[in-house]
């Protein structure tokens, strides 16, 4: 099992802060910054890490601004309106003629400044990118940094999970980690002190109907 990119935290900064003192045992290691990973995106409910989205279906709002589900948007590249004169074709939106904006606070919307998004479920396809890079600016297309609140958490929650890595919790919320045979190891559902859970909460991205 290899680290996956997207993981909010790297293999080094792990083993510094988990005191891992070799290589012995990197599988585990990539194991518990997946699962960790996966708890902080759980509390803050988005993909923490810069990403392209292509092609993502949303919901034409009728307005000049509609919302997207990832954050933070840090670039869009393509904007396309479903035609209905044309059973599943697409116009492509031209950005010089109705520019594409970003807008703040919360990064999670984009809007046409003279231009507006046709109403209807399933009537604009867009790609973007979203998420914050790492603190030197890597992670894909993100020139915004990732908050410091994300690694502490996921460290902190690195730290339980590989301290439980080998116990089973039962009868309680809880997070899972596949063994090597296929085997699910459960742990305790506390690998974060409910202030850090607070905060985190607070970059949740507000749903709108």
């Amino acid at each position: 099992m290899s680290l996956l990119a997207t993981a909010i935290v790297s293999r080094i900064e792990a083993k510094e802060f988990l005191q891992v003192p070799d290589d012995s045992r990197l599988d585990r290691l990539d194991q518990v910054i997946g699962a960790a990973t996966n708890y902080v995106e759980g509390k803050v409910e988005f993909p923490v890490k810069s990403r392209t989205y292509t092609d993502v279906l949303l919901d034409g709002s009728g307005s000049s601004e509609i919302w997207i589900s990832a954050a933070p948007i840090t670039k869009v590249t393509k904007v396309e309106f479903l035609r209905t004169d044309v059973p599943e074709a697409w116009d492509e939106q031209l950005a010089a003629t109705y520019p594409v904006l970003i807008l703040t606070p919360g990064r999670h919307r984009i809007a046409y400044r003279t231009n507006s998004f046709p109403y209807g479920l399933r009537t604009v396809r867009a790609t973007y990118n979203a998420g914050y890079a790492d603190a030197d600016g890597t992670a894909g297309a993100s020139i915004l940094p990732m908050p410091e609140l994300f690694k502490e958490a996921c460290l902190q929650a690195c730290q339980t999970l590989w301290t439980h890595f080998d116990r089973t919790k039962d009868g309680i919320a809880s997070l899972s980690i596949s063994g090597p045979n296929g085997s699910t190891t459960t742990y305790l559902d506390q690998a974060l002190p409910k202030l850090t859970i607070d905060a985190l909460k607070g970059y949740r991205v507000p749903v709108y109907a």
